[in-house]
């Protein structure tokens, strides 16, 4: 008896030593649920808790924003004891969100839902399995920018790294944290709990978050009496179409395009590869198989995802309450939601439809997968697909049934979750060991097999098109956010204390603002430099320096010769100021220095315009050139133009500039009578060439200063009087030759009605015909372009004499002088508009005197209902303190009282010349201030 119970004692012994040897040897021997004991025990994890709480981001030394100082939030109240694709949703939306916040965020460890648990009975205080053992990337602790290579988010250059539960207990203690409930701010929310917009919610919490002052924040829930789904990304966010208005912005983000399998998952595929179990005939040994470039099962292979076990009882009731496609499922592009497969609950058969694609029986499984490989080889010319994977929790006699029948209906390799061989740990992740050959898989088919099938992608996009119903489905996705309606929201809060937050909120944003502007002057300063990097590199290689100079001049003269006459010689200097080689090229050329020479006085801030003309006219030298010389003004005198001491002093060393190219003439105009300054040449055929026209545009009105109105030698096609005619000819006796067109008055036309008049003209017609023949009484805008004093300038004058309504006037493009303008102005005193555009000699000191309203006199000055002033691209001819006495004579900030005579000014606009911003006193620049904080609309540059 003795020697028995000692020989089933020893037996007992060696039998528990040998199972324990093959447990641990041969851990491939457990399957779903079990071990080879039938022992519930789950894998410790020492090695990976140890490896997590290394993590250098665990350091309280390091600077802001990580450290003791950092920013950080912990979900408290994300979902556990659920499927994990429910729980992996909600929390990489969660690190989504702390990741455009700011904030580090705090992941946790997945407790599993008992009945889901791989090694049952499950204990009763709960089983967990940490995240890093599921997923890798920025989401457990990962770096946001792995790769120096993958581009920085300006917004976010340095964000936070995630920490985990447990270090948050040491960064963040209870005292330090604010907590925020979310059922202090779910209910708000424009929509409430089952009608909030997805792109509002998000945007709520991101300005929550972004704007708190404090370091640690934990967002909780006090009960589930309340809301029964206590989480910020809730299941009815993702249970509907709401849940859409985030996926651009997510699958941007680094939290899914940084998504990764963790190494346990990695190594259990790659195990399984080695072992051959994808193959027709597995490699059940320890050794591997031979690695072959051109074996890759997955090239070949069709991974189905198959829910069933729970599902035979949950399909049911889902089809019962109408439920339909789940999260990004919904995504408006997939095959299965853009082809309508999935029925309205409402539609004859809807039900028995959806009740297929939740639970498909073995013959619509076999059916859908020959339709998948059949489109996929015919329509994609793909690699033939001979290798089919079953994601599965189906453990029966069904999928036994289902394996044989796809064997016979020819797929020759049929494999299942049941056949992975897995240790401990990876039998743990198995679900991510699934997802992850589902996203290596050439096609995915997702839950149920009838809703859809879709090309895998690179991961992190790999299980983002699966589609089903509300099923704990697998996802792996890939996201960016979006705050423009939490303003309105903002606006709408009734939650107590909102003013001081939003006080707080304006606060924080204002320096979020002021932040960003100072990221992005530094961004701009940087590309600016970049761009200028480049453009110096690439015109360094560039095929402009291989060109021969005289295409390059060519090209050079097509710029300038296109551009406005007055801007052609700014072009020819640009160009010049790119290299010394342009600029020698430019200096050679002479037909880039032939448009019309404008020779004027030199004022003191261009001592050197005279001596700069002279050297343009060398520069252009032998080519023909016109010339223009333009006096300097003068007030009125008696004495005739010619006998004006200073007047020919001043004009004198115009005229000899002028004369240097006399041989070149192509024509000459000038603004005063020239003829005796060319009495010295007038018989002197070497300096004045056949073809050359000389003109002269009248300085002062004809009666006042000249007594004849055009001295022309050669061409005189002015409308004159006939006595005008026979004064040219007694007064020229030397000229030679003269063509002279008189052109007799032509009967008036009246045109009683016209109120707006445009007149754009040439240089071959003059005023006189138009505005003599015709009068516009009820004229009350005119517009008139390129008028000159040569064209008629007392002519128009003398018409706008008859419209007495003419409350707008506008000249563009003139060279009449002030003189002319004057007499214009004296002729439309019914003005209350006036705008003189482009022209060099319209204003000066004495036209703003006639402008000017002086109280104690009792003459009105010019156009006394001017209310409106704009004076663009003039020249400097006048002082600016007869400008600004002009200004203040017309204006006063009282609106009620109306001075004698004369009308308010409303606006005055009046800009300079030249591009540049004209050099203006400080007192006058003062005067310009006060007059605008008065009301004044005064523009002056």
């Amino acid at each position: 008896m003795a020697h028995s119970y000692i020989r089933r004692r020893l037996f007992v012994s060696i039998a528990g030593i040998c199972a324990v040897f093959l447990f641990w040897t041969f851990p491939a021997v457990r399957i779903k649920g079990y071990t080879a004991l039938g022992l519930s025990l789950g894998p410790s994890y020492r090695q990976l808790y140890g490896e997590m709480e290394r993590l250098s981001q665990h350091d309280l030394a390091l600077p802001f924003p990580e450290g003791k100082n950092g920013r950080y939030v912990k979900f408290s109240v994300q979902a556990n004891f659920l499927g994990w694709n429910n729980c992996l949703n909600e929390r990489l939306m969660n690190a989504h969100l702390a990741y455009v916040s700011d904030r580090a965020y705090v992941f946790a460890d997945y407790w599993w839902a008992p009945e889901h648990y791989p090694f049952p009975p499950a204990p009763r205080s709960g089983t967990r399995t940490p995240m890093n053992a599921l997923i890798a990337g920025p989401v457990v602790g990962g770096s946001w920018h792995p790769e120096k290579t993958l581009p920085i988010d300006p917004l976010h250059t340095n964000p936070p790294r995630a920490i985990s539960e447990r270090w948050w207990e040491t960064v963040c203690p209870p005292s330090s944290r604010r907590l925020i409930n979310t059922e202090d701010i779910k209910p708000h929310i424009l929509g409430g709990l089952d009608h909030a917009p997805g792109q509002l919610i998000f945007d709520t919490w991101h300005k929550i978050l972004l704007s708190a002052n404090e370091s640690c924040v934990e967002i909780t829930y006090t009960s589930l009496n309340n809301d029964t789904f206590p989480q910020i990304f809730d299941l009815r966010l993702w249970g509907g179409q709401r849940i859409l208005d985030l996926w651009d912005a997510f699958s941007r983000s680094p939290v899914s395009t940084l998504l990764r399998p963790s190494q346990i998952v990695v190594s259990a595929v790659q195990n399984n590869i080695e072992l051959g179990i994808f193959h027709a005939k597995p490699n059940l040994g320890r050794l591997p198989m031979p690695k072959a470039d051109d074996d890759d099962p997955f090239r070949r292979m069709l991974a189905v995802h198959l829910r069933r076990g729970d599902y035979v009882q949950h399909c049911p009731f889902l089809v019962g309450v109408g439920a339909g496609h789940y999260g990004w499922s919904q995504l408006p592009f997939l095959p299965d939601v853009a082809k309508h497969r999935l029925p309205s609950s409402e539609e004859p058969e809807g039900k028995a439809t959806a009740f297929k694609m939740c639970l498909p029986q073995i013959h619509e499984v076999v059916l859908r997968a020959q339709e998948v490989k059949q489109d996929w080889e015919r329509v994609l010319g793909a690699p033939h697909l001979d290798i089919i994977y079953l994601l599965t929790n189906e453990r029966g006699e069904f999928l036994n049934h289902l394996i044989a029948a796809l064997l016979r209906n020819g797929w020759p390799t049929v494999k299942t979750t049941r056949d992975l061989q897995l240790n401990d740990e990876e039998l743990d992740v198995g679900m991510a060991v699934d997802m992850e050959i589902a996203k290596r898989a050439e096609v995915f088919v997702g839950n149920g097999v009838r809703a859809f099938y879709s090309i895998s992608a690179d991961f992190p996009n790999a299980l983002s098109f699966s589609s089903g119903l509300r099923s704990p489905a697998m996802w792996f996705i890939s996201g960016l956010f979006g705050n423009e309606a939490f303003y309105d929201t903002l606006a709408r809060s009734t939650l107590p204390g909102f003013e001081d937050e939003a006080r707080a909120l304006i606060s924080k944003g204002e320096a979020t603002v002021a932040r960003l502007e100072k990221q992005i002057a530094a961004l701009e300063a940087l590309r600016d430099q970049e761009l200028a990097n480049l453009a110096a590199l690439k015109y360094s290689i560039s095929p402009v320096r291989l060109l021969p100079p005289e295409i390059l001049s060519e090209i050079f003269l097509d710029v300038v010769e296109t551009a406005p006459e007055t801007m052609r010689f700014r072009a020819a200097l640009i160009i010049s100021a790119v290299c010394v080689y342009w600029r020698q090229l430019v200096l050679k050329t002479p037909r880039m220095w032939t448009p019309r020479v404008i020779i004027k006085h030199s004022r003191p801030r261009v001592p050197h315009a005279l001596a700069t003309t002279q050297e343009i006219l060398e520069r252009s030298s032998p080519l023909l050139i016109g010339i223009v010389i333009v006096s300097p003004g003068f007030p009125y005198t008696n004495s005739s133009l010619s006998r004006n001491l200073e007047l020919k002093t001043a004009i004198q060393p115009l005229v000899d500039v002028a004369m240097s190219a006399a041989s070149r003439w192509k024509d000459l105009t000038a603004n005063f009578n020239i003829i005796p300054y060319l009495a010295a040449i007038g018989e002197d055929d070497s300096f004045t060439p056949k073809k050359t026209r000389i003109g002269f545009v009248q300085h002062k009105p004809l009666r006042q200063r000249f007594g004849i109105a055009h001295l022309p030698p050669v061409v005189a096609t002015y409308r004159l009087e006939a006595g005008a005619y026979f004064q040219i000819l007694a007064a020229h006796q030397s000229t030679r030759p003269m063509h002279i067109r008189c052109q007799p008055a032509r009967v008036r036309v009246v045109l009683p009605h016209l109120e707006t008049l445009a007149v754009v003209l040439s240089d071959r017609h003059t005023l006189d015909p138009f505005f003599i023949a015709l009068s516009f009484p009820a004229l009350i805008e005119l517009s008139i372009t390129r008028v000159s004093s040569s064209m008629g300038g007392l002519a128009l004058a003398n018409s706008l004499s008859r419209s007495r309504r003419l409350s707008t006037l506008v000249i563009q493009q003139s060279d009449i002088n002030s003189d002319d303008l004057l007499q214009i102005l004296g002729s439309t005193p019914s003005l209350t508009t006036l705008e003189i555009s482009y022209c060099l000699e319209c204003i000066d000191d004495a036209l703003l005197e006639e402008l000017t309203y002086q109280p104690d006199t009792p003459m009105r000055p010019l156009i006394p209902f001017l209310s409106a002033l704009r004076l663009v691209r003039i020249a400097d001819n006048h002082d600016v303190d007869v400008l600004a006495a002009m200004i203040q004579s017309r204006w006063w900030p009282d609106t009620d009282f109306t001075q004698y005579s004369v009308t308010r000014l409303r606006s005055v606009h009046i800009e300079a010349w030249d591009d540049d911003i004209r050099g203006l006193s400080d007192d006058f620049e003062a005067m310009i201030t006060s007059l605008r904080d008065e009301g004044l609309d005064v523009l002056i540059r």
